[in-house]
């Protein structure tokens, strides 16, 4: 861990850890860039050097036993990405604010509690209804994503029966799905075994999969759910399929990446905002979980999520 060489701009780096050239460097910095063995390999840390904060990257050189080691300030990025977080937090609880009685409302007026209405006054209920739902599910997935940012998304787990959050999911996507003829097949399996999860949000998870697989499938087409014990890895299995439009292989590595929403979709004007399987894969992955997909264009997709069981 001897410094050979620094540059003049490390030298905050280095008065910090109070060392300098020909000194060895502090062993808990030296540890970043070390594997289990006591390998050199790449690395990445965030380390904060007084008030401020530094983005590490610590690459071996080949065939010796040198490695680099490059610092750069991200105090305003941080910052900025901070400022953005607090606006959006604030603009999504401001929004929640008035589309509660929107929601309200419109829902007492649909289900006629008011007074009879005309086909066309419960269109255009209904299309206040349908928006009002649409920028709900926009404004909680804007605070997801802040919440994930701040490290404050928060899984409150507990001994479950995955059956709770499947059933749940469904009642609340049954009306999409019959509003396109689209027919729901489900398979729970027997004797499942429970899983230390938090019912909400994997109740999210499967809500978000499901309404995915019906918005992207065309009217009179088929959605399946089935779940599965795999006993060798203790894991419970979820499984979503679709006969849907399938995605592409070219979009595929970036299905779960935020804000990623492909051109065929966006050129189709299929409304979404990119956050759901963000959020969908932070979710599981918090559940020591994992989620894949396989699909092709044209010939629907499948996603399976993968649980530890209890």
């Amino acid at each position: 861990g001897e410094i050979i060489y620094a540059n003049p701009a490390s030298k905050v780096f280095l008065d910090t850890w109070e060392c300098a050239t020909g000194d060895h460097l502090p062993k808990k910095i030296f540890a970043i860039c070390l594997d289990e063995n006591g390998q050199a390999r790449r690395a990445q840390a965030e380390l904060e050097i007084d008030t401020s904060a530094y983005l590490f990257s610590f690459a071996p050189v080949e065939d010796t036993d040198y490695i680099n080691i490059y610092g750069r300030n991200i105090t305003a990025e941080k910052e900025s990405d901070r400022l953005k977080a607090e606006f959006i937090a604030g603009v999504s609880h401001e929004l929640r604010t008035p589309l509660a009685p929107i929601l309200g409302w419109s829902e007492i007026l649909l289900d006629e509690g008011p007074g009879k209405l005309s086909g066309e006054q419960r269109e255009f209920i209904q299309t206040i209804y349908d928006s009002g739902v649409h920028l709900h599910r926009l404004v909680d997935d804007l605070l997801n994503i802040t919440s994930l940012e701040a490290n404050k998304f928060k899984i409150r787990k507990e001994r479950i029966s995955i059956i709770s959050p499947i059933q749940k999911a469904l009642s609340i996507v049954q009306d999409s799905a019959q509003e396109k003829r689209i027919k729901l097949d489900i398979n729970l399996g027997d004797n499942l075994p429970d899983i230390h999860a938090d019912l909400d949000r994997i109740g999210q998870v499967l809500v978000n999969l499901l309404n995915n697989a019906i918005k992207f499938t065309p009217a009179e087409g088929s959605v399946s759910l089935q779940t599965a014990y795999k006993p060798a890895q203790r894991m419970i299995s979820i499984r979503i399929e679709d006969t849907g439009i399938g995605i592409a292989d070219k979009n595929l590595p970036k299905l779960f990446s935020r804000f990623f929403r492909s051109e065929d979709v966006v050129k189709a004007s299929i409304p979404g905002t990119g956050l759901g399987l963000f959020i969908t894969k932070e979710i599981i992955e918090a559940h020591d979980g994992n989620i894949c997909v396989e699909s092709e264009e044209g010939q629907g997709s499948v996603f399976e999520v993968v649980i530890p069981a209890v």
